[in-house]
C-alpha cells in the first residue's frame, strides 16, 4: 500500500482502519488484492488531480496534511489492530464460551460506598454514584418539584399532571410530599395503561391479522388481561407462565386462558388458495423468537436455518424449542372459522341463558325426531302424492309487459319470449287471473331461445348474463275494484340440481339467480305461495320477475306454471333422489313434470326388504320428511326461532383467540435450511445446552418451558426484565441492546446494579410495581437536566447517567398529553378498541385504539410506532419534517388546541396574564418566564385577529414545544 495513498484517505477523514480494510484480504491480513487496489489508488488520484473537480476534497486535502502526517506515524499500531480484529473475525464462527457474563446466574453484590453518600436515598444511587466516582464525575442536582411531578406522571401513567394535581403536589410541604405522590400513581388504574404500551409492543399485538387480507381480530381482551396485570401487580413469573401456559395450569381461570392469547397474536393468513401449514410453521417460528427476545434477551431466528453465528444455540436446539409450541392445536390461515381456538366471554347471565336457550333447543329437536303414528300417517300421504306426482296447470295470464320497452309475446307451448328494445336490466310484469281454490306453489322454467343476437341462449345479449333477484307476487280478490294487494316475495323450494336460487333470490338487487348465457339446459326453480295469498272467489294477480341483478344481460324466454297440490311442493335433495332413482330406474338429471312423475314407496319396515332400501336408507328418507311435515311446522318454527335467540345471543359475547393443545402432540423435525418441506431430523421439546439439562420435574410441553424461564436455573429473564423496565425509564437500558444479551450486545453500563436489580427482583416475589418504585424514588432518578462540557466530554453519551437523561415521549403518550392538556381525555379503563370511525376515537387513551397492522393510527405512523408485525424490544426514534406538519396542521391538533383556549378563557376570563399562565400550567405544568410573558402577550395583542383565534394558536404552540413532547 502507498503511503501517499494512505495520507489522502486520512485526509478526508476516512478511518484509517477502513481504509486498511478495503486493502486486506479477510483470510490474510497480511495480503491485499493489489490489483484491485491500485485501480482504486489510480481512480482517486485523477479525480484529486482535475481541476476543478472537486474543490472541497482539495481544501480538505491542503487543510488536513498535518493530521495525516500524525496519522502516518501510528501506521504501525494501527496496522496491528487491524491484524487483531480480522483475526477475531475469524474466529467468530468458533462456539462462544460459557462464560459470557449473561449466562452466569445473578448473584446480588455487596452495596458499594460512594463519596456522594448525603445524595444516596437507594442502593441503585450506590451503585451509580460509585461509577461516576470512579470515571471523575458528578450526579446533578435534584429536579424542581414542577420537573419532578411532570416526569413521574409521564413515566409511571403516561399522562401529564392536571392543573389541580400539580397545584396540590406544589403546596404539599410535608417531606413525604413525592413518596406519597409515587405511591399514588402506582395504584393509580393508569399504571397499568402505561406499562401495557411497552408490553403491547414486545408481544406484537394489534387487532387485525396481518398479511394481504388483514381483517380484524378480538386480540383486546389479552390487552385487558394485561392491564389489570400490572394494576393487581401481577409477580412476574405468574405473569409469564399465564401468558405462556395459562390454558395448560390445573383447573384454569377464564383469565388464565385469556392471558394465553399472547401466543395467538401471530399473524394469520385469511387469503384464499394458501398452504395454512406454511403459514402456521411461521407462527411457532415466530413464539420461538418472540420468546427469545421477550424473556431470555436472545436473537433466536438466527438459529432457524443454521447454527446461530455467535450465540451458544444450534439448529438442533433451536427446534426443540420449537417443538415446545408445535402442539397447539390452531391452523395458520384459512376463514374466520379457522382461527380457533377461540373462548366466548360471557357476562352476568349470559352463559345462563345460552345454556337454557340450548336445552330448548335440545327439547325441540328431540320431538322432531320422535316417530308417531300421526306423523307416519303423514308421510305416506305424502310419499302417495310422490308417487301421483305434482300437476303443474298454466297460467291464465291477460298479459305481459317489461318495464324496459321489450315486447312479451306468448307462444304455443306457454313460454313467454322477450323480442325488440333488450336492455340489461329490467322487470317482467305478468298480470292476470285464477278461478281455483288456491295455488300452493309457481314454477319458472328459464328456456334456451334463438330471439336473442345469437341462437340458443338464455340471455339476449351476446355479452353478459342475465339474472332473477326477485320474484314478487301481488294478488287481490278477482271482483275487487284494485288488482294487487298485499305484496308477497316468493323463495324457492326447489330447484334445478347444481343451482342455489335459494341463496341470492332475495330483492337485494346487487346479488341473483345468475343464468349462463349460452347454457342450453332449462334453469327450474319451484316457488311456494303463502297460504292467505288466493281467494275463493277467484284471484286477480301479478307476477314480476325483477332482474335488475342481470350481469348486462336478461332474459329472453320463460315459462311460469302453477299447481294447487298440498304443501310442501319440494322434491326431496339429491341424496333422497338417488334412492328413489336407484329403486324405479328414473334418470338423475332432475324432474320435468308433468311428462314425468316422481315416485316413493311408503316408509313402513314390512316392505323395507322387498323395496330394497336399508336401514340407514329408511332413516335419510324418514329424517328429510320431518324437514318439511306440515304437523310439525310450529314446532320448526319455534326451533329456528329459539335457535336464532341463541345465535343472537352469542354473537353478541365478545370472544378472546387463546392457545390449546392438539390431543395428539405432533412430532417435530428439524427444518433443513428453515424450510418446513424438507425435514430432517427428529427432535423433543428440550432447552439449549448452555442452560443445563431441562428439569426432569417439569413437563415438556409450554407449561414446562414458562416455568423453566422463571426458575432460579435460568439467568437471563431476571435480568432481561429489570434491564428493560430501567430502559422505559431512562431511555437506555444498563444493557443498551435489551433484545440482545448475547456475544454480539452490548456490555452492561453498571453490571453490578443490573445483578441487584435482578436478584431484587426475585427476592421480592417478582414483583415488578417493586422495581419501578425504587428506581423512581432514587436520587439518579431525581436528577435535573443541566450540561457540564467536562462531562460531555467523558461521557457523551450519558451512559453513566451523570444528567438526567430527557428523552421524547413515544406516540401513544404525546397524544395522550394533548387530550389532557385540552380536558378532553377519556379516561374510562377498558373495552373493545376504538374503530377508526367512531368519533369516541378522538378522546380514548391512544392504548384503546384499534390498531391495524397495515393502518396505524396517524400519531402512531408519525412518531416512529411499531406496526405490531414482529416483537418491538427497542422503539426507533426519528425526527421528520412530517411530525412539526402533524402536530401544527392535523384536524386532531387544531380541535385540542381550540377545546384548551376554551378552557383557559372559562379559567382566566380576559385577563392576558391570567390566560398566559393558566395555559402554561395546563401544557407544560410551570408558569411563564418573563420573556415567555412578554412574548404570548404580544400574540395575544394583536387586535386584528379574533382574541378565540389567537389563544388557540399560543395553545398550539406551546403543544409544539420540545418541552411538551420530552419527558423534563
Amino acid at each position: 500500500m502507498r503511503i501517499r495513498t494512505i495520507r489522502r484517505f486520512s485526509q478526508w477523514g476516512i478511518p484509517l482502519f477502513l481504509v486498511m480494510a478495503m486493502a486486506v484480504r479477510a483470510g490474510d491480513p497480511d495480503q491485499g488484492d493489489r490489483a484491485q487496489f491500485e485501480n482504486l489508488i489510480d481512480r482517486i488520484e485523477r479525480i484529486q488531480t482535475t481541476p476543478g473537480g472537486v474543490p472541497e476534497l482539495n481544501r480538505r486535502l491542503n487543510s488536513e496534511i498535518d493530521r495525516a502526517e500524525q496519522d502516518l506515524q501510528k501506521l504501525d499500531e494501527d496496522l496491528e489492530s487491524v491484524k487483531q480484529r480480522f483475526n477475531r473475525i475469524a474466529q467468530s464462527n468458533r462456539r462462544p464460551e460459557t462464560d459470557h457474563w449473561a449466562y452466569i446466574p445473578p448473584v446480588s453484590p455487596a452495596i458499594p460506598p460512594t463519596k456522594f453518600e448525603e445524595r444516596v436515598r437507594n442502593p441503585i444511587d450506590s451503585f451509580v454514584f460509585k461509577r461516576l466516582e470512579e470515571e471523575g464525575l458528578e450526579p446533578s442536582p435534584e429536579a424542581s418539584k414542577e420537573t419532578l411531578i411532570r416526569r413521574v406522571h409521564l413515566d409511571l401513567t403516561g399522562l401529564p399532571p392536571t392543573l389541580s394535581e400539580l397545584t396540590a403536589f406544589l403546596e404539599d410541604e410535608s417531606p413525604d410530599a413525592y413518596d406519597k405522590l409515587v405511591d399514588r400513581l402506582l395504584d393509580s388504574p393508569h399504571y397499568g395503561e402505561r406499562r401495557a404500551q411497552f408490553w403491547l409492543d414486545l408481544a406484537r399485538c394489534a387487532d387485525s391479522c396481518g398479511y394481504h387480507v388483514d381483517a380484524n381480530r378480538p386480540m383486546w381482551p389479552y390487552r385487558e388481561w394485561m392491564i389489570d396485570a400490572y394494576n393487581r401487580d401481577l409477580p412476574f413469573n405468574q405473569f409469564t407462565i399465564e401468558q405462556i401456559a395459562g390454558d395448560l395450569l390445573p383447573h384454569p381461570s377464564e383469565d388464565q386462558i385469556i392471558a394465553t392469547g399472547f401466543n395467538r397474536n401471530t399473524m394469520f393468513n385469511e387469503e384464499g388458495g394458501i398452504d395454512p401449514e406454511e403459514f402456521r410453521v411461521k407462527a411457532v417460528v415466530d413464539r420461538v423468537g418472540t420468546t427469545g427476545t421477550i424473556w431470555m434477551g436472545t436473537t433466536m431466528a438466527c438459529a432457524q436455518c443454521h447454527d446461530h453465528k455467535y450465540d451458544p444455540i444450534s439448529q438442533k436446539e433451536f427446534f426443540e424449542l420449537y417443538a415446545f409450541y408445535n402442539t397447539s392445536s390452531e391452523l395458520g390461515g384459512g376463514t374466520f372459522a379457522s382461527r380457533a381456538p377461540m373462548i366466548r366471554l360471557f357476562e352476568e347471565d349470559q352463559e345462563g341463558r345460552a345454556g337454557d336457550l340450548a336445552q330448548q333447543i335440545e327439547k325441540l329437536q328431540k320431538t322432531l325426531d320422535t316417530h308417531t303414528p300421526q306423523l307416519s300417517a303423514e308421510q305416506n300421504a305424502w310419499e302417495r302424492t310422490m308417487k301421483r306426482g305434482i300437476a303443474w296447470e298454466p297460467i291464465e295470464i291477460d298479459s305481459g309487459e317489461s318495464e324496459g320497452g321489450a315486447d312479451l309475446d306468448l307462444k304455443r307451448d306457454g313460454s313467454w319470449v322477450a323480442s325488440g328494445v333488450a336492455p340489461v336490466t329490467d322487470i317482467y310484469r305478468l298480470k292476470g287471473s285464477w278461478r281455483g281454490s288456491g295455488i300452493s306453489a309457481i314454477r319458472l322454467e328459464v328456456l334456451p331461445t334463438s330471439s336473442g343476437k345469437g341462437p340458443n341462449r338464455v340471455g339476449r345479449h351476446e355479452e353478459g348474463q342475465p339474472a332473477l333477484s326477485a320474484i314478487r307476487l301481488l294478488t287481490g280478490p278477482l271482483e275487487g275494484a284494485s288488482d294487487t294487494t298485499p305484496t308477497a316475495l316468493l323463495f324457492p323450494t326447489w330447484n334445478t340440481p347444481g343451482q342455489q336460487p335459494k341463496q341470492v333470490v332475495d330483492s337485494n338487487p346487487r346479488s341473483g339467480w345468475i343464468f349462463d348465457a349460452t347454457d342450453l339446459e332449462v334453469y327450474e326453480a319451484w316457488f311456494e305461495v303463502p297460504d292467505n295469498a288466493f281467494y275463493p272467489g277467484g284471484t286477480r294477480f301479478t307476477i314480476e320477475l325483477d332482474q335488475r341483478a342481470g350481469m348486462n344481460s336478461t332474459i329472453g324466454r320463460f315459462r311460469l306454471t302453477l299447481t294447487g297440490a298440498p304443501k310442501p311442493v319440494r322434491l326431496p335433495p339429491s341424496e333422497i333422489q338417488e334412492i328413489i332413482e336407484r329403486e324405479k330406474g328414473y334418470p338423475k338429471d332432475g324432474p320435468n313434470p308433468p311428462k314425468r312423475k316422481v315416485k316413493l314407496a311408503a316408509l313402513t319396515p314390512a316392505d323395507s326388504k322387498e323395496r330394497g332400501r336399508t336401514h340407514e336408507e329408511e332413516e335419510k328418507i324418514s329424517k328429510y320428511f320431518r324437514t318439511i311435515a306440515a304437523s310439525l311446522e310450529p314446532i320448526r318454527r319455534e326451533l329456528e326461532e329459539t335457535t336464532n335467540q341463541r345465535e343472537a345471543l352469542l354473537n353478541e359475547v365478545p370472544q378472546a383467540l387463546v392457545m390449546g393443545e392438539q390431543e395428539t402432540p405432533r412430532m417435530t423435525f428439524v427444518h433443513t435450511r428453515g424450510d418446513f418441506l424438507r425435514p430432517g431430523e427428529e427432535v423433543k421439546p428440550d432447552i439449549p445446552s448452555i442452560f443445563g439439562n431441562f428439569p426432569s420435574d417439569l413437563p415438556r410441553n409450554r407449561l414446562g418451558l414458562a416455568q423453566w424461564l422463571v426458575s432460579p436455573e435460568n439467568p437471563l429473564v431476571s435480568r432481561v426484565t429489570v434491564n428493560r423496565i430501567w430502559q422505559q425509564i431512562f431511555g437506555r437500558g444498563i444493557v443498551e441492546t435489551s433484545e440482545d444479551f448475547g456475544m454480539r450486545g452490548s456490555p452492561p453500563s453498571h453490571p453490578e446494579l443490573l445483578d441487584w436489580l435482578a436478584a431484587e427482583l426475585m427476592d421480592n416475589d417478582w414483583s415488578t410495581r417493586h422495581i419501578h418504585r425504587l428506581i423512581v424514588m432514587s436520587a439518579t432518578y431525581r436528577q435535573q437536566r443541566r450540561f457540564d462540557a467536562a462531562s460531555v466530554a467523558a461521557d457523551p453519551e450519558n451512559q453513566l447517567l451523570w444528567s438526567w437523561p430527557r428523552r421524547r415521549l413515544e406516540a401513544e403518550a404525546i397524544r395522550d398529553s394533548v387530550l389532557v392538556a385540552s380536558g378532553e381525555l377519556d379516561r374510562r379503563l377498558g373495552g373493545v378498541s376504538v374503530p377508526p370511525e367512531r368519533e369516541e376515537q378522538h378522546l380514548r387513551r391512544t392504548v384503546y385504539l384499534f390498531q391495524q397492522r397495515s393502518s396505524m393510527p396517524s400519531v402512531m405512523e408519525m412518531f416512529d410506532g411499531p406496526s405490531a408485525i414482529a416483537s418491538c424490544s427497542r422503539r426507533t426514534v426519528s425526527t421528520v419534517a412530517l411530525q412539526p406538519l402533524y402536530m401544527l396542521n392535523s384536524q386532531f391538533m387544531e380541535r385540542r388546541a381550540s377545546a384548551l383556549a376554551d378552557k383557559v378563557q372559562e379559567t382566566a376570563g380576559s385577563d392576558t396574564t391570567r390566560q398566559i399562565t393558566t395555559a402554561f400550567e395546563h401544557t407544560l405544568c410551570r408558569p411563564p418566564d418573563t420573556a415567555e410573558l412578554k412574548m404570548a402577550a404580544k400574540l395575544l395583542g394583536d387586535n386584528s385577529v379574533d382574541p378565540h383565534q389567537q389563544l388557540t394558536q399560543l395553545c398550539l404552540a406551546l403543544m409544539n414545544l420540545n418541552e411538551f413532547v420530552y419527558i423534563p
